[in-house]
């Protein structure tokens, strides 16, 4: 690589920053649901996914922008991977963070990092769905994104694994690819102020006796 493109690149290092191209978050919490189940997270995953683009600030996102198609996802695997903690809710409890909720906190699970990545894919122009697995029998445990590059290609990305393109076996999946509509609305917050991200940035669930998921934005 010749010293010109060494220095596009140190210099492309320096902007492409979380609080370049992530708006901010109160930290906003919301109880979403008592009493549910993995049905429930998905749903508020989804539901998420339906609102995150709206954490992006679009005309910078493009700093992530590769050679390639390919290029570009290893970089939106690598700026969520690279820029956030992994830390597992306490068992029990889930929360569903927004992409301004998530890097403001500057940790997550799985859950928020997929929604995350959707979220500048889809500022990218990119298709996705989300992967839910199960490894054993039972619930689904597990979450990240498969992308499709325009000539079809699937690209693995799941930041909580630590090789890009990669996914561990499974013993079983389910794909849902993201509708930006449809999803049931929360409440509107009467202070939010127009072209202002929805301020209810975390949902946060509770397992077993009952469940709760909060979004966070």
């Amino acid at each position: 690589m010749t010293r010109r493109r060494l220095n596009a690149a140190a210099r492309q290092a320096a902007t492409c920053t979380p609080a370049h191209i992530i708006k901010p978050s109160p930290q906003t919490e919301l109880l979403r649901h008592r009493n549910g189940g993995t049905d429930d997270i998905i749903e508020a995953i989804l539901y998420m996914d339906s609102h995150s683009s709206e954490w992006i600030v679009t005309d910078r996102v493009e700093c992530l922008r590769g050679a390639t198609d390919y290029d570009t996802m290893r970089n939106v695997w690598g700026f969520v991977r690279n820029n956030l903690r992994y830390r597992a809710d306490r068992p029990g409890h889930e929360r569903v963070k927004s992409p301004g909720a998530l890097f403001s906190a500057g940790v997550g699970d799985c859950k928020s990092f997929s929604i995350a990545e959707g979220a500048i894919l889809h500022a990218l122009g990119y298709r996705y769905r989300y992967r839910f697995t199960a490894y054993e029998p039972g619930d689904f445990s597990h979450v990240y994104v498969v992308a499709t590059t325009p000539d079809g290609q699937d690209v693995i990305l799941d930041a909580v694994h630590t090789a890009f393109d990669e996914e561990v076996p499974y013993r079983r999946k389910k794909d849902i690819r993201p509708e930006k509509s449809g999803i049931q609305a929360l409440p509107t917050n009467p202070n939010q102020q127009p072209g202002q991200p929805r301020r209810w940035p975390v949902l946060r669930f509770v397992l077993g006796a009952w469940l709760a998921y909060l979004i966070l934005k």
